[in-house]
């Protein structure tokens, strides 16, 4: 966002951008001058996330409404790839312009993303009341520049051994990694520092960071201050860096459609560019795991759930739900009873 933001403002646009990295009272001031006209961007910036738990920004926006003209989503495949898990409010994004709008029609609404596949589309397209006819894809899938390979490995010590002797091999590049861990073993702030020691111009990159410091690595890795960038998934959507020349991924991704968003950020410039992924049996079964946790709650959060039902006044409050009077009886067993639970025997 910070960095689209300034790329308008070198054309000469008026931007207000709205985000957590920013003093909470300037943000405030902004958006009084914003109501009141003091303030006339011609770009505003904002997340989803900011939208639905802002409800002064909310109140502005219903003020100003007739001089929006264009509501752009950008990387609209977080709306079915990722609105579930990662980004749930970029789902709410109908809803939230229809408060903002009420009964004047909405104003022309323009999704954009590199990743979407048919389904999604279809989907994004119904959310939006978007028709067909105005769907508009690139025939072509896959940029001929990207030369992509994929390593297996036997174990992660043979990675490391590979996985170094590459980036030996383009050292003078600038290297995008990915990396699952913040921190940690084999984690963006682990690994940065060993290409430090190895003398690359390396630094680390996560969702932890503060917005400056993000922007502070952003721009020195434009100027080729920094060649070699460990990150995350943070570092991504909206960042556009031209002359980027390989990316690695250390591990297997969380799906297709993030390697394919991942490795287009090589080779923007039109000039030959590569991508390599690392994996192993081991990486197989971790990412296996991660699939796993992420489709049902773990036994802390049932534990939690079951004593809400049995135990304390939020269960008995909840039968106030399902059924009228001043009944004051566990939901649990009322839940039971309507065979909406039942108990499952596990065998040992």
């Amino acid at each position: 966002m910070d960095e689209q933001a300034e790329k308008l403002k070198g054309h000469g646009c008026r931007v207000f951008t709205l985000h957590s990295g920013i003093d909470s009272q300037k943000q405030y001031q902004e958006l009084i001058d914003l109501y009141n006209q003091r303030n006339t961007p011609d770009f505003i910036f904002l997340s989803p996330e900011r939208l639905a738990t802002d409800g002064f920004l909310e109140f502005v926006l219903q003020k100003i409404r007739d001089r929006i003209k264009l509501v752009v989503v950008d990387e609209a495949h977080c709306i079915s790839q990722w609105g579930l898990d990662f980004r749930p409010f970029y789902k709410e994004i109908p809803h939230f312009l229809r408060n903002i709008f009420g009964n004047v029609p909405l104003p022309t609404i323009l999704g954009l993303t590199a990743t979407l596949n048919p389904m999604d589309c279809r989907q994004i397209c119904t959310d939006f009341d978007i028709e067909e006819k105005h769907v508009i894809r690139h025939d072509m899938l896959l940029r001929p520049g990207i030369h992509i390979q994929v390593i297996k490995v036997p174990n992660e010590e043979v990675k490391d051994e590979k996985f170094w002797a590459l980036l030996d091999e383009h050292r003078a590049e600038k290297v995008l990694i990915y990396v699952d861990r913040r921190r940690g073993k084999r984690s963006t702030e682990e690994l940065s520092a060993e290409a430090i020691n190895r003398g690359f111009k390396a630094a680390y990159f996560h969702g932890d960071l503060s917005s400056d410091e993000k922007l502070d690595i952003i721009r020195k890795f434009k100027a080729g201050d920094l060649l070699t960038i460990f990150a995350t998934s943070a570092f991504g959507m909206g960042i556009d860096i031209p002359d980027i020349r390989g990316v690695v991924h250390y591990l297997l991704t969380e799906s297709a459609e993030q390697y394919y968003q991942q490795i287009g950020r090589v080779g923007r410039d039109g000039k030959p560019s590569w991508a390599v992924l690392f994996y192993s049996d081991k990486n197989i079964d971790v990412r296996k795991k991660w699939f796993i946790d992420q489709s049902f709650p773990s036994e802390k959060d049932i534990r939690a759930a079951f004593s809400n039902l049995t135990d304390n006044q939020t269960g008995k409050r909840t039968v106030s739900y399902f059924e009228e009077g001043d009944s004051t009886q566990s939901a649990y067993h009322y839940l039971m009873r309507s065979r909406v639970i039942a108990p499952v025997c596990k065998g040992v």
